[in-house]
């Protein structure tokens, strides 16, 4: 297996404080379209626990066929559209682990989960570029879904911090690996609502994942990976890279732990010794990524996607462009192993095959969601999460808006919306029968340590009427 190794320094331990990183959002508003209609602001987090009515879904679905635009210049964003927040303040220890991190570190972080767009044009201008034919279709939608206490419930004991990832046992829907902001990772035994363990890293964890029921592997700011025997609870340091650890990855089919980080490679290691079995320089900083059989989908940062063969990673296989116009949040792929959605900060999901004939190339599309229409604004949100449902091939998607939407990608329907939670959507998982629905509700530090309310987990029994095709 031919590697590359990327080089990169390991960023100097300095304190700071967290206003001179975090700064202050702007005040200034955005500029109005001249020709008038609705105008669009982003918004990067939820702070209300009012519940509202669903989105305006009329603009989902609408397909951007080969809709490629360069990405615009960065400048800051107006975000006034938030109300004062309510909820808890930070503690003492969250401010803290915060301000041990290096300057470089949380910028990293911040550049990730946050970079800033330019101006987005009224709704009245979306229309497709010369050339191009975009065709709207209005699409029924199931009503919004009450939270019911029957079908969902909230995990006790969870992190005292941001919550970064859950992922669900791959053998059962019992077990349910959570990685934090409070630098630690711990395993729910969600049928007794309850923690079974937790174990530490040096700094927040930004991913983890399971390797089999027996074990844990995890990854974050203090650049360590580590994998962890769940029966033993001993853990062992595997490998390091040189940044931030921002993804960890099980691939069953090649038997190989991936990991991406922000030092612009990918790491593959054999859980077996374990060992580093190999490292792969990536263009850019990896934000997400995910394992489509026998292929690695890499998303990174400047809306580059790669795919690589992790059967023979001597070379990439297919180098893309984003079809969103923004920053890509997630890249999930199909459990047929098809092809993948991609969300972006922009409220925009794609839907994209990896078959590259022309022929299959037709049947992608993007849509918009994750929007909420206030005072005749429209409200625009990150999408952070994306989920697969393994048995229905449909996916939820969670946002900034605090809602989750399950999608119906094959008849490009939204099959239903869940209530509103108490802020925004850090990550989704569906159980591996796809009878459960993991949510973490967590405040994604979008404008620094403010009141806001608890990170929570919950967890909602699904139905056929809720994920299935119609």
């Amino acid at each position: 297996m031919n590697s590359t190794e990327d080089s990169g320094s390991k960023c100097p331990i300095s304190s700071f404080t967290i206003q001179s990183i975090l700064g202050t959002t702007s005040e200034g508003s955005r500029k109005e379209n001249s020709k008038g209609g609705l105008q669009r602001k982003r918004t990067r987090s939820v702070s209300s626990e009012e519940c509202s009515a669903a989105e305006d879904t009329s603009d989902c679905f609408c397909s951007e066929p080969g809709d490629r635009e360069p990405c615009n210049r960065h400048q800051p964003l107006n975000f006034s559209c938030l109300n004062s927040t309510k909820g808890i303040t930070p503690g003492q220890a969250a401010i803290e682990r915060r301000q041990h991190l290096t300057q470089a570190l949380f910028q990293d972080y911040r550049e990730d989960r946050e970079r800033p767009c330019s101006q987005m044009s009224s709704i009245s201008e979306e229309r497709p570029r010369e050339g191009s034919r975009k065709k709207r279709r209005k699409i029924s939608t199931v009503l919004l879904v009450k939270m019911t206490g029957s079908n969902e419930f909230k995990l006790n004991q969870g992190p005292e911090d941001s919550i970064s990832a859950v992922k669900f046992s791959p053998s059962t829907a019992q077990f349910l690996l959570v990685s934090s902001w409070d630098s630690t990772v711990r395993l729910f035994d969600v049928a007794g609502n309850s923690m079974r363990m937790k174990y530490q890293h040096l700094a927040p964890v930004l991913d983890c994942a399971f390797y089999d029921p027996t074990h844990a592997w995890s990854g974050g700011l203090d650049m360590q990976l580590k994998t962890h025997d769940l029966n033993t609870d001993q853990d062992t340091i595997v490998g390091t890279h040189d940044a931030p650890i921002r993804c960890v990855e099980y691939c069953p089919e090649v038997n190989v732990m991936v990991t991406g980080s922000w030092d612009r490679s990918v790491r593959l290691w054999d859980p077996r010794t374990p060992c580093n079995a190999g490292t792969f320089t990536q263009p850019e900083k990896v934000y997400t990524l995910s394992v489509a059989g026998d292929r690695l989908i890499v998303g990174t940062a400047g809306r580059k996607v790669l795919v690589w063969d992790l059967r023979n990673m001597g070379y990439v296989q297919q180098r893309r462009e984003s079809s969103l116009k923004y920053q890509t949040r997630c890249i999930r792929a199909f459990p047929n192993k098809q092809g993948y959605v991609l969300s972006s900060i922009e409220g925009r999901v794609a839907v994209e095959y990896l078959d590259p004939s022309l022929e299959v190339q037709k049947k992608k599309y993007a849509f918009k969601c994750h929007r909420l229409k206030e005072n005749g604004i429209e409200q625009v949100y990150p999408v952070n999460a994306i989920s697969f449902h393994s048995v229905h091939n449909t996916f939820a998607t969670g946002g900034s808006d605090g809602f989750v939407n399950i999608w119906d990608p094959f008849n490009k329907k939204r099959l239903c919306q869940f209530h509103r939670y108490p802020t925004s959507i850090a990550s989704l998982a569906f159980s591996n029968d796809g009878s459960t629905l993991a949510i973490a509700s967590s405040y994604m530090q979008e404008q620094g340590d403010i009141s806001h309310p608890e990170d929570a987990i919950f967890i909602r029994q699904v139905t056929d009427a809720e994920t299935k095709p119609k």
